[in-house]
């Protein structure tokens, strides 16, 4: 008896994203196994547990969709068991990691002129979720597009706050700073809105 290996591709296209966001993982099985299951598998402990399971078309493409319900780091791959004719196969492993950042608060109206103290002014940014997140490539918004400014790398760790400045500085522990060169947040009131690298509003704050 000769058993062939069968092909399998399989591609994500989120290495990480915010919690409520969905991932999707496709490929293609081949020969196409009409009809046969493959399966989407999560790593829990040393198991690989099948989480979800589809049955291929003719074509042998396949994707799943997935939205996992916590923060932090998860392990994936997709599996097609042998048959009488073909060995099966494993595809690599996919690392995810799901993130959830909020502005917690604002500190709109600095001690003394507004102008002359503009590290006075900030926001503040905290952690809550329980994976480790940078904030480079992130964006914070202090009420319309002209007030939008991407944020230094900066690791911000689970449960951890950063204080974000409205003017320049070295970036420190639990500091960081936009480089205005005037205030940006209305001491009147507004929304604040912190944006992930996929252009993804995760968090607005009205104050």
């Amino acid at each position: 008896t000769v058993l062939v290996g069968v092909r399998l591709t399989a591609r994500s296209n989120r290495t990480s994203m915010a919690l409520g966001r969905t991932a999707t993982i496709s490929g293609q099985v081949v020969p196409a196994h009409r009809g046969q299951r493959i399966r989407l598998q999560h790593k829990q402990g040393r198991t690989w547990r099948t989480v979800q399971a589809k049955t291929l078309p003719a074509t042998g493409r396949y994707y799943f969709n997935l939205r996992p319900r916590g923060t932090g780091t998860s392990w994936w791959r997709v599996y097609k068991a042998s048959d009488p004719d073909h060995i099966g196969a494993i595809s690599g492993t996919f690392r995810l990691v799901v993130y959830r950042a909020a502005i917690s608060g604002v500190r709109a109206d600095a001690a003394g002129d507004d102008r002359r103290n503009l590290n006075g002014e900030y926001a503040l940014v905290r952690n809550t979720g329980a994976a480790a997140v940078n904030l480079a490539g992130w964006k914070l918004d202090a009420g319309d597009r002209s007030q939008r400014f991407s944020l230094a790398s900066y690791p911000l760790k689970k449960g951890a706050t950063v204080r974000i400045h409205t003017g320049r500085g070295t970036t420190r522990a639990g500091h960081l700073f936009l480089g205005s060169g005037r205030p940006i947040w209305n001491n009147d009131g507004d929304t604040a809105i912190l944006i992930d690298p996929h252009n993804v509003a995760v968090s607005r704050y009205r104050y």
